[in-house]
């Protein structure tokens, strides 16, 4: 025989905490919704509501105050409804389960806005001190920001007054005179005599002596050797690439140079050629832009008279982090001028407004073609046509 419950006896839900009479229905109300039940009619102390599911049906009458709440029995369907012998209704085990669910949420739903309160004035607690710990950090990084500015400052102007010593003695150094060279007979035949000359390089004048080397190899020369002159020291000055000699039983390299630029001629760079089968050395030469031939020794290889050009040392290049404070930029920006940033790309790329973060595409770049498509507006992506 199945277990049955009694249902003519209200079941009562004491009320412990001092609650609003409208925040006692909001919770009534809430917990009905949250167990299906449609509220019938809402008085003030008094509800009433109905659940339906499948076959089943049950009504029931809620009355309430600030100190209790009465679920009290009112019909139902599918619930096995009888009358026992003393006139008392007895429903089947779902009213049972149906009571003690609503029960339950009604419980739960009165203690919620205590709940949401609580966690509201936690989160608030929360995001006080969660604010005030990012003010204090924020404090700190300012104040090491404005540390490290100093020290960057102190740095750069120890820097600049080394750059412009170095500058003014660079300016100040004039080449030495001309060494004069005995040209010595030559020791084979089909050789030609190179006047030695000042080369600058690595920031100080170095001398290159004359010699003498033959005008056909038995070999075809290696390839030429990678050289970074980096900027001339004026606008009158051009690279003669460096190139080969052949010593009679091998080839020697001989270094380019700084020479002056000559109006209305262009400067041909030494080269060997490949005639009927034999490598034939070509010294470098001069050509009339009109077409005439000067200085060359193409076919008679009877060395020109060599002058040795006269000019001022180069100006040092142009220091990233002086430009950057230059042009506003912030000091913790200066980490963008290490690790291999070719000095005149970056100056130029800063003085056109680009931001410091563009100077990574100045790195291993050639100066003078970088310069040129900083300065005809290009994208500084387009720096990686430049690399050497």
């Amino acid at each position: 025989m199945r277990a049955l419950t009694p249902a003519s006896q209200p079941h009562i839900t004491m009320i412990t905490e001092n609650y609003d009479p409208a925040a006692i229905r909001a919770a009534i109300g809430r917990a009905l919704s949250s167990e299906n039940f449609s509220v019938d009619q809402d008085n003030p102390g008094v509800m009433v509501a109905t659940f339906t599911k499948g076959r089943r049906m049950l009504k029931l009458n809620i009355a309430y105050d600030q100190s209790r709440v009465s679920l009290n029995y009112v019909d139902s369907q599918g619930m096995g409804a009888n009358v026992d012998a003393n006139g008392q209704v007895m429903l089947d085990k779902h009213y049972g389960s149906l009571i003690s669910h609503l029960d339950g949420s009604i419980k739960n739903e009165l203690g919620r806005p205590a709940r949401d309160a609580a966690k509201e004035a936690q989160r608030q607690s929360d995001a006080q001190a969660a604010a005030e710990a990012r003010a204090r950090q924020d404090q700190i990084d300012a104040e090491e920001r404005e540390r490290n500015y100093k020290i960057a400052l102190e740095h750069e102007k120890t820097r600049q007054a080394n750059a412009n010593a170095a500058a003014a003695e660079a300016r100040a150094m004039q080449p030495p005179a001309i060494r004069v060279e005995t040209q010595t007979a030559a020791p084979g035949a089909d050789m030609h005599w190179t006047p030695g000359y000042w080369g600058y390089v690595g920031g100080r004048y170095q001398w290159v002596a004359g010699s003498w080397s033959y005008n056909y190899a038995t070999q075809a020369p290696p390839q030429a050797q990678m050289e970074s002159p980096g900027m001339p020291p004026s606008d009158n000055y051009f690279w003669v690439k460096g190139h080969y000699r052949w010593s009679g039983n091998g080839y020697t390299w001989v270094s380019g140079h700084w020479d002056t630029v000559r109006q209305g001629y262009t400067f041909v760079p030494a080269f060997w050629e490949n005639r009927d089968g034999r490598w034939v050395h070509v010294e470098g030469h001069w050509i009339s832009r009109g077409g005439a031939v000067g200085m060359t020794q193409v076919t008679s290889y009877q060395q020109p008279q060599y002058q040795q050009p006269q000019y001022n040392a180069p100006p040092p290049p142009p220091d990233c982090r002086s430009v950057l404070m230059e042009t506003h930029h912030p000091a913790n920006e200066m980490m963008f001028c290490d690790n291999g940033v070719e000095p005149h790309c970056a100056a130029a790329l800063l003085r056109r407004g680009h931001p410091a973060t563009n100077l990574m595409f100045c790195k291993g770049v050639e100066a003078q073609c970088a310069v040129s498509l900083i300065n005809a507006g290009q994208s500084p992506t387009g720096l990686m046509n430049c690399k050497r």
